[in-house]
């Protein structure tokens, strides 16, 4: 991006490639154990690459409900906004100090509400609103104990009984702290890597009893 005369991005005057939301590679690992009646079965799956847009973040950075925009703290040195207001050292200022590539500029309201830094919806991505679109997902663990032994039946006149618990989607590692980088705005689309106060992929728990005669 091109940048003003204080170091701030400016917006281009047409729209711009800024990311492909393609991963570089994908992968699962699969694991299932056995033993004395204990069986574990896990998938852990992995998404490399790709570039994804978390809208919600931004829209929230708009309206300082996000714990970057309500950061405090006190100016060591002058620095200008997004408005072109300087702001004299020894200020409390709530915000961020940010620098993207000639010198640190002060990131307060003026940017988050009304810069790239933040957004209310306007249909607009920013390249500085492209986050790294890799994450690492459990998508399921299962662990089951069943009871089979030969007194076990003699006395049940059963020939098993299975207790399990099942849960999906535990947990996920990725680099945007809010969003689930796996979700897609557009559902089955064409339209990946975007997302804007979309519901997070469902975690479920599942307990269940298996008897057979």
């Amino acid at each position: 991006y091109d940048l003003d005369a204080n170091g701030f991005p400016q917006l281009t005057s047409s729209p711009e490639i800024i990311g492909d939301p393609n991963p570089e590679w994908r992968a699962n690992l699969g694991l299932n154990v056995n033993y004395k009646g204990f069986a574990l079965n896990a998938i852990l799956d992995h998404s490399h690459g790709g570039d994804f847009s978390p809208r919600s973040i931004f829209v929230l950075h708009g309206f300082g409900t996000t714990a970057e925009t309500g950061n405090t703290f006190v100016t060591s040195k002058d620095l200008v906004n997004y408005a072109g207001d300087v702001i004299p050292s020894g200020t409390t200022v709530r915000g961020n100090i940010g620098n993207f590539g000639e010198g640190d500029v002060l990131l307060d309201e003026s940017w988050y509400r009304n810069g790239p830094g933040g957004g209310f919806g306007d249909s607009k991505a920013y390249d500085t609103q492209i986050a790294d679109a890799t994450w690492t997902r459990l998508r399921e663990l299962s662990l089951s104990y069943t009871i089979n032994s030969t007194a076990f039946r003699s006395r049940t006149k059963l020939n098993s009984v299975t207790l399990s618990t099942t849960a999906r989607n535990l947990f996920m590692i990725d680099n945007i702290v809010g969003v689930d980088a796996e979700v897609n705005q557009t559902g089955v689309g064409n339209g990946a890597g975007l997302e804007y106060f979309t519901n997070p992929s469902t975690k479920s728990l599942v307990f269940s009893i298996n008897i057979t005669y």
